[in-house]
C-alpha cells in the first residue's frame, strides 16, 4: 500500500507543477476490452470494461469488481483495486490499447504480472445462458503429499463459454469463467488478490492432465471424473472443540489496546468469532455475509468479532490494513489483530480448538458463552446452491440460539 501511494505521488509530481492539458477525446475508449495477463507461456483472458469516468470493471462469471477511477499522467496511469491494496500501472498505446503490470505487494514488493489490453466493443459483454451443469470429483496434486480433494461445478454455456468453481474442504475458488469444447476446458479469474488459471483435457467422463496456476508462485496438477453425488467432508466436522473451559480470548484491537474477552462478554449474546485474513477472498465473501447477518439480527443480540491474521509481522501495518478493510466494507463493528497470517499462529491464539486449518474459520458462541459450532472455510456465492444452503442453515441456527432465554 505504501509503495502504491508513493508511486501515485511520483506519477503526479515528477517534472512539473503545470496542470496536464486535457486530451482531445477520451484518453481510453469506453467499452469492452480483451484483457490478457501473462503467466509465462499461458495467457489468461479476462473480461474487462471501462466507463467514461475510467472506472474499470473486471468480470468473473456473474461477479463484477469495480475499481477506483484510473489516474492519468500523460500516457501513464495508476489504478488501485478494491479491498486488497493491489494496483495496476500501465502505459496507453493509443485510445484503444494499453499495457502494464499488476503489482501485489501482499506477496512481495516486486510481485508483478504483465498485462495487455485491446478495445473490442463499445458494449459490455454478457454471458450466454447455461446449457448444462456437471459435477466432478477432483484430485489436486494426486499421488503426492500435497493431495487434497475438491468438488468442481462446471457450467457449459450455449456459446461455448464456461463458468463454475472448485470447492475444497477449506473454501472455494470463487467465480471462474472461460471456455469448453469436446476435449478441453479452461477456467480462470482475477479478483484483485489472486490470478487463477485452470485447464484440462476432457476424455469421456474424465478430465486429465489438468493444470492449476495461482499467479507466478504456485503450479499443481489435477484430474477429475464426473460424479454427480460426490460430497466433501462436512465443514462443521473438520475443527473440533478440545477444551470446554470458559472462553478467554486475549486480543489486540485496531487502536493497540489489549482486550480480554471472557464469558461475561459473551453472556446473553450470540457471537460469531470470525478468524480471517484481509488478503483472503473467501474471507471477504464471508465478511459481506456476516455484515448482512449483523444488520438482520444485531438488534436481537447478535455480535460479530473479526480476528485478523495478516501478511505483515508489524502490528501497525496490520492494524492499518484491517481498518481499511473494515472501512471499505462498511462493517459496523471493530476488529482485532490476531498476528501473522499463519495457521500455526491462529491455532495458538485459539487453543480450545483442535487446529485452525483454514482462513476463514468461525466460532458460533451461544448465550451461555459456550462454543456451539465451529465452521471451517466458506463456500461463497460463486458456489450457487452450496452458498444458499449455508446461508439458510446459518440464519436458522442464529435464530434458534437467539431464542434461548437469557441467563
Amino acid at each position: 500500500f505504501c509503495i502504491a501511494a508513493t508511486l501515485l505521488v511520483v506519477l503526479y509530481s515528477c517534472g512539473t507543477e503545470e496542470p496536464v492539458q486535457e486530451a482531445k477525446g477520451p484518453i481510453l475508449s469506453p467499452g469492452s476490452y480483451k484483457f490478457q495477463m501473462s503467466l509465462d507461456s499461458h495467457q489468461v483472458d479476462l473480461r474487462v470494461s471501462i466507463d467514461t469516468n475510467y472506472l474499470f470493471t473486471f468480470r468473473n462469471a456473474s461477479e463484477a469488481i469495480v475499481t477506483s477511477p484510473a489516474a492519468f499522467k500523460g500516457d501513464s496511469f495508476y489504478l488501485e483495486l478494491p479491498v486488497y491494496g493491489t494496483y495496476l500501472t500501465g502505459i496507453k498505446d493509443d485510445s484503444k490499447a494499453f499495457h502494464g503490470h499488476w503489482t501485489n505487494t501482499q506477496k512481495s514488493a516486486d510481485y508483478q504480472i504483465p498485462f495487455t489490453a485491446q478495445h473490442i466493443s463499445s458494449a459490455v459483454s454478457d454471458l450466454s445462458p447455461i446449457a448444462t451443469t456437471t459435477k466432478y470429483e477432483v484430485s489436486f496434486s494426486p499421488n503426492s503429499e500435497h493431495y487434497y480433494p475438491s468438488l468442481a461445478i462446471i457450467n457449459s454455456h450455449s456459446d461455448g463459454t464456461a463458468t463454475g468453481t472448485f470447492l475444497t474442504e477449506t473454501g472455494d475458488y470463487r467465480y471462474l469463467e472461460g471456455f469448453i469444447t469436446d476435449d478441453y476446458v479452461n477456467l480462470d479469474c482475477f479478483d484483485g488478490s489472486h490470478l487463477f488459471y485452470f485447464e484440462g483435457h476432457i476424455q469421456q467422463d474424465s478430465i486429465v492432465d489438468g493444470l492449476f496456476r495461482s499467479g507466478t508462485h504456485w503450479t499443481e496438477p489435477w484430474n477429475a471424473r464426473i460424479n454427480e453425488n460426490y460430497a466433501l467432508t462436512d465443514p462443521y466436522h473438520l475443527t473440533q472443540v478440545i477444551d470446554n473451559s470458559p472462553i478467554e480470548l486475549n486480543l489486540v484491537n485496531t487502536s493497540g489496546d489489549f482486550e480480554t474477552l471472557t464469558t461475561d462478554y459473551f453472556k446473553n449474546h450470540v457471537t460469531i468469532v470470525q478468524i480471517l485474513g484481509t488478503w483472503c477472498p473467501n474471507c471477504l465473501d464471508e465478511s459481506i455475509f456476516y455484515k448482512e447477518l449483523h444488520e438482520k439480527y444485531s438488534s436481537q443480540g447478535l455480535q460479530i468479532v473479526p480476528v485478523a491474521f495478516e501478511k505483515s509481522d508489524d502490528y501497525q501495518t496490520s492494524a492499518l490494513t484491517l481498518k481499511r478493510y473494515l472501512r471499505q466494507l462498511e462493517l459496523p463493528y471493530d476488529g482485532y489483530v490476531g498476528g501473522k497470517a499463519s495457521k500455526k499462529t491462529a491455532s495458538e491464539a485459539f487453543p480450545m480448538l483442535s487446529e485452525i486449518i483454514s482462513f476463514p474459520t468461525s466460532l458460533i458462541i451461544d448465550k451461555e458463552g459456550n462454543i456451539h459450532t465451529v465452521h471451517t472455510g466458506f463456500y461463497g456465492p460463486g458456489t450457487g446452491q452450496y452458498y444458499d444452503q449455508y446461508v439458510n442453515n446459518t440464519e436458522s441456527l442464529i435464530e434458534e440460539l437467539l431464542m434461548q432465554a437469557d441467563s
